[in-house]
């Protein structure tokens, strides 16, 4: 079984997107776990050496992650977490998949191992390295303006009072430059998840 968070560890306050192992949906999807019944490993690799790995096993509705994890300092802890994939009607047709991060809920496509769980940037309060400021951060502003102005206090449901219409397309909207956010910093990884997939996942 894998291990996250050996050696040093960056303060979320300081440590950059760049620095933090993820789950990436896209790439789920290009291996062919998203809607299957699929077991195996993800692992990382930084300079072409592995850096972690993790199990997994995949349903069409949750992807279970098996890991151990340690704080500096601290012994290792088993870890189990268990995703959810949630889908969203496209405009022309069909739905895509989501990552559903296990302590907001919010759909995304890249969640972070900032602590001993894989969640969404907002929950890590992950910043980004000074390469992606400029268009990247107008955009972070307007998401986060979109979600003052149809989310409630909660961070994740619809503000009172707003009509189902405008909150879809709004959310629409907030989605589309989530998804652009991490695509832009996907491309300044310096470490790429590559993964494995070996055996089978039956019910």
């Amino acid at each position: 079984m894998g291990g996250i968070g050996s050696g040093r560890q960056a303060h979320r306050n300081t440590a950059t997107a760049e620095e933090f192992k993820r789950i990436d949906i896209r790439y789920l999807k290009r291996i062919g776990i998203l809607g299957k019944y699929r077991s195996g490993t993800l692992s990382w690799t930084c300079n072409g050496q592995q850096s972690g790995f993790i199990n997994y096993a995949s349903s069409p509705q949750t992807l279970t992650l098996e890991f151990r994890f340690r704080r500096y300092g601290e012994d290792w802890q088993p870890v189990t977490q268990h995703i959810q994939f949630v889908d969203s009607l496209c405009n022309y047709g069909g739905s895509r998949k989501w990552l559903e991060c296990p302590k907001c809920e919010r759909r995304c496509g890249v969640l972070y191992a900032g602590g001993p769980r894989f969640l969404c940037r907002t929950c890590y309060q992950i910043p980004y390295t000074s390469q992606t400021k400029g268009p990247i951060d107008r955009m972070i502003h307007r998401m986060h303006n979109l979600e003052a102005r149809i989310f409630d206090e909660t961070g994740y449901r619809k503000r009172k009072g707003m009509h189902w219409r405008t909150f879809e397309r709004l959310l629409q909207q907030r989605d589309k430059l989530s998804s652009r956010i991490d695509a832009d910093i996907y491309k300044f990884c310096s470490e790429h998840l590559e993964g494995i997939p070996r055996g089978g996942y039956s019910q």
